[in-house]
């Protein structure tokens, strides 16, 4: 029967964290297609590598704007310490 397919919880995760990933997702679309009309496979497998792929861009994103922001407190209380160390002295 294989790994891909949508028959429980598990491997439809699987199979959409595929397509997300964009790693084999045109083999999900064509399973798809034969198992039901052209159409609502293209159009799922398109929706989910459209929207999933946004989602995981802006989770990226985020991150990496997460960890700047951290970096750049971090650097502002440095700055901050040697102007208190520098009017102490």
């Amino acid at each position: 029967s294989g790994v891909t397919s949508f028959d429980n919880g598990l491997l439809a995760s699987l199979a959409v964290f595929q397509t997300i990933t964009l790693e084999g997702w045109s083999d999900i679309m064509y399973f798809l297609m034969d198992s039901t009309d052209e159409f609502s496979g293209v159009c799922y497998e398109l929706a989910c590598v459209v929207l999933g792929g946004l989602l995981l861009m802006n989770l990226a994103l985020a991150v990496v704007y997460d960890s700047y922001m951290g970096k750049k407190a971090e650097l502002e209380e440095l700055e901050r310490r040697r102007e208190a160390a520098k009017k102490q002295a």
